[in-house]
């Protein structure tokens, strides 16, 4: 049980992070191609974790490669932490 609650706490940091930096560039749910809103609105919910598709995605999106738009998660996520 505790394992899960880790995993909620995380997917609903990273979450956070991926509204915050989508909203940063501008975008909304409905502008980032590749991803449905409802998938999008659940991952920032931190009500799913994101996948591989879901980050590239994002990346693309932001015009960022996928190293680069995970960094950038990781950065807001331990900015918050």
């Amino acid at each position: 049980m505790a394992t899960r609650a880790k995993t909620e706490r995380y997917d609903k940091r990273n979450g956070t992070a991926i509204r915050a930096i989508r909203e940063a560039h501008g975008l909304k749910q409905p502008d980032v191609p590749g991803i449905t809103d409802r998938q999008l609105r659940r991952v920032e919910l931190g009500q799913q974790s994101a996948t591989k598709g879901t980050l590239e995605a994002l990346a693309k999106a932001h015009s960022l490669s996928l190293e680069e738009h995970v960094e950038r998660v990781a950065k807001a996520v331990r900015a918050v932490a």
